[in-house]
């Protein structure tokens, strides 16, 4: 009973498989407004977040679902994904395989804990980096002997 809604590149991209969806997904091919973009999330009950295994990286995306405070299905070996199992915002599935996909979507929280969000926010948010890196630029130089 879940309607796929494909925000983005992923949508435009010709490997996507449109056929055989009980419910066709919803495209949004491209770049979208910021406007359209909170709309996506905040009609979303859960942002699914695939990348490459070894991705460490931050995730914009991610951080944007926890802003809405919507739950994340992310791919294991993934900041992401050890951001979602640190502050218990979501559920983590095997990149590629489509069961495990399956399985997250089934156990993904609803609505996620207050708690978890505040921690979240006070750890990742962006106001919350630009905190640390303004600090990290008062601490005197370190060198190494």
């Amino acid at each position: 009973d879940w309607q796929l809604l494909v925000v983005g590149e992923a949508s435009a991209d010709p490997a996507f498989d449109r056929d055989g969806w009980r419910v066709q997904p919803v495209l949004l091919p491209g770049f979208v407004d910021a406007d359209t973009r909170a709309l996506a999330f905040e009609a979303a009950d859960a942002v699914v977040l695939s990348f490459t295994p070894g991705y460490r990286r931050n995730s914009g995306t991610f951080m944007d679902a926890m802003a809405h405070a919507v739950s994340v299905v992310v791919s294991d070996d993934s900041l992401a994904a050890d951001l979602t199992q640190q502050y218990g915002v979501g559920v983590t599935f095997a990149a590629g395989d489509a069961v495990a996909l399956r399985s997250a979507l089934e156990r993904v929280p609803r609505v996620i804990e207050p708690e978890a969000l505040t921690a979240v926010h006070e750890a990742m948010s962006n106001e919350a980096v630009a905190h640390r890196h303004l600090a990290a630029g008062h601490e005197p130089a370190r060198h190494l002997t």
